[in-house]
């Protein structure tokens, strides 16, 4: 299992590219677009990928505990969908951080940036025409 180590450079929560193949992932075959798609898509709509959980979700006029508990979760997901990898802070496990980047703003928000691998993977089926689903409404 690959062990990864969440660290701080220049006031930038992060981790090494976890070379994950987020295309794949966001595929139907893995069953985690459709639950977690708004989430990542309300990031990927926000200035430079960006946002506090509260500032985004007032932009999206969404709770910001239900947008955290998604982003978290997603985490979760891919972990488990992958499997082979964990990342630790202080010898705990970190989610969040699967698919965010993260630092505090000048009034101390913590402020989730997309993953700019993940980012890629988004413009990309961001781009794509999607098939209408009774469960899903588009942004």
């Amino acid at each position: 299992m690959r062990i990864y180590q969440e660290t701080i450079h220049n006031g930038i929560f992060s981790v090494p590219d976890l070379k994950l193949d987020w295309e794949s992932l966001l595929s139907d075959k893995y069953k985690l677009w459709a639950k977690y798609k708004y989430a990542l898509l309300k990031f990927y709509y926000s200035p430079n990928h960006e946002g506090s959980c509260k500032d985004v979700a007032k932009e999206f006029n969404d709770n910001a505990s239900s947008l955290n508990a998604l982003i978290m979760n997603f985490g979760r997901a891919v972990k488990k969908a992958v499997g082979d990898f964990a990342v630790m802070r202080n010898n705990k496990m970190v989610y969040w951080i699967i698919s965010m980047n993260g630092y505090n703003d000048e009034n101390n928000h913590f402020v989730w940036r997309l993953r700019p691998d993940l980012t890629l993977s988004l413009q990309k089926i961001a781009a794509q025409p999607h098939k209408k689903k009774k469960c899903c409404v588009e942004l």
